[in-house]
């Protein structure tokens, strides 16, 4: 089991980074970028995907979607606890929206971030190590991209 929780500061690092519209700014379509892994940990299978909304440099939104799948229900389920442990934290914070479900043998949690609107200084506060990401109140296409790619996925720009 602990083995198998060692994924997750991996895959809460990608949550916390985990939003496609218009900027409001420009009026100019956003563009997006889409990063998705697949892996296998002990009897856990992981399918994330990341959908990044950004304009120029900057990113917009992300929306996030992890699926965990195992025939071990006590295995998805120290996952929940740890991950609502961990998002327990952001409630509140307004534009920080996350959801967390356990049905049969799927765990599957999805995020979403609006980084134009959301208080990145509360997000600070809730983890420091975000520093990496959020500079000036706002967030790098290229540093979220290296942050997915680090942890194995392949992001496509659209």
């Amino acid at each position: 089991m602990r083995k198998k929780l060692i994924w997750i500061p991996f895959i809460f690092c990608i949550f916390l980074l985990s939003g496609c519209g218009t900027t409001e700014e420009t009026k100019e379509p956003s563009k997006k970028m889409i990063c998705e892994s697949k892996a296998t940990q002990g009897n856990v299978k992981m399918d994330l995907h990341y959908e990044v909304s950004y304009y120029k440099e900057n990113v917009q939104k992300v929306e996030t979607k992890e699926i965990l799948t195992s025939n071990s229900t006590e295995t998805l389920e120290g996952y929940q606890k740890t991950i609502q442990n961990i998002y327990k934290n952001y409630d509140g914070i307004d534009y920080y929206n996350y959801d967390i479900q356990l049905e049969g043998n799927t765990l599957t949690s999805t995020v979403s971030i609006d980084y134009e609107k959301v208080d990145t200084n509360k997000l600070l506060s809730v983890d420091s190590s975000t520093e990496q990401l959020i500079k000036n109140g706002k967030v790098k296409l290229e540093d979220i991209k290296k942050v997915y790619e680090s942890v194995g996925a392949t992001c496509t720009m659209e």
